[in-house]
């Protein structure tokens, strides 16, 4: 049998493929490949670990059967079916994408607060965008606004892909999103609202709503997309690691289709202090359209 090279996500697959083995013979058989892995030749360790175990060389043979197969099989093909963003340059993939190419920049004065004693005071906020339009108000009030932009993004995607958005995805539609924060800004407001009026009173979403995960929650629930859910909360790296899990779900096959992507809404005047505090904003603010420079010597 030829040497066989294993990373660990080959042998958690394996390891789920004979599950129904015993456990003494799961136990052999990682010891097997482990052995592999440090350059052993196959039918040499299957002969030392069948002479040191009460397990034949034949149960171990069929194991690492199992495993060349697996290896053998391809992968599957991943590819992106539908697409859909509410961002500072426009509310659909389309118009955000044609103002790039534009050379147009969504950044501007900021509006949703008084940003008057701040270093600074421009942002790329998303504006003229009002999430009643595809949620019951009830629920934009329980809802941080991370997690109003997700679900509308979600449901341009899912239109974009031609999938049904008024009835449950199943079982087999996952959901991975990205963030850094989630709706912390709902934990500010109540601890400021609490501060004015003396007293805590906490509707109860308040709780719950501004955690990192509830934009996945909401898109899973909307939608029905009962699959595997995950929340990656890798700060700047966070949607294109969410990306990625996404693609390895469909992959190993856990999932056939997966709504994915990264979200924020974090331009609070909080946060801005402490970005400030950092060094890591811009100043310019009598130039906002020409104030996003990563490239450039004296950014």
């Amino acid at each position: 049998m030829p040497n066989q090279k294993l990373t660990l996500a080959k042998m958690t697959i394996l390891g789920e493929r004979l599950n129904r083995l015993p456990a003494v013979a799961r136990e052999l058989l990682l010891e097997t490949l482990e052995s592999i892995q440090q350059g052993e030749i196959a039918s040499a360790v299957v002969e030392r670990i069948s002479s040191a175990r009460r397990v034949s060389a034949e149960a171990v043979e069929r194991a690492l059967e199992i495993f060349v197969q697996e290896q053998a099989r391809p992968l599957r093909r991943v590819v992106i079916t539908g697409m859909g963003a509410v961002t500072a340059l426009g509310q659909s993939v389309g118009e955000s994408w044609h103002q790039l190419l534009d050379g147009r920049s969504g950044i501007d004065q900021i509006s949703h607060f008084n940003a008057a004693g701040l270093p600074t005071r421009i942002a790329a906020e998303i504006k003229e965008w009002d999430p009643a339009r595809f949620i019951d108000a009830k629920e934009v009030r329980r809802m941080a606004r991370s997690s109003q932009i997700a679900l509308d993004a979600a449901h341009q995607a899912l239109e974009d892909a031609h999938l049904p958005t008024d009835q449950p995805l199943g079982h087999r539609t996952g959901v991975v999103i990205g963030t850094a924060l989630g709706g912390f800004e709902i934990y500010q407001d109540v601890i400021e609202k609490s501060t004015e009026r003396g007293n805590y009173r906490v509707r109860p979403m308040d709780l719950v709503g501004g955690l990192p995960n509830m934009p996945a929650f909401h898109i899973s629930q909307r939608f029905g997309a009962s699959g595997p859910l995950n929340t990656v909360v890798t700060a700047c790296a966070a949607g294109t690691q969410a990306i990625g899990e996404a693609t390895e779900l469909i992959r190993r096959g856990l999932a056939d289709r997966v709504l994915t992507g990264g979200v924020e809404a974090l331009i609070r005047d909080m946060f801005f202090a402490g970005f400030s505090s950092m060094k890591a904003l811009s100043t310019r603010n009598d130039s906002p359209q020409t104030a996003s420079r990563p490239f450039d010597a004296t950014r």
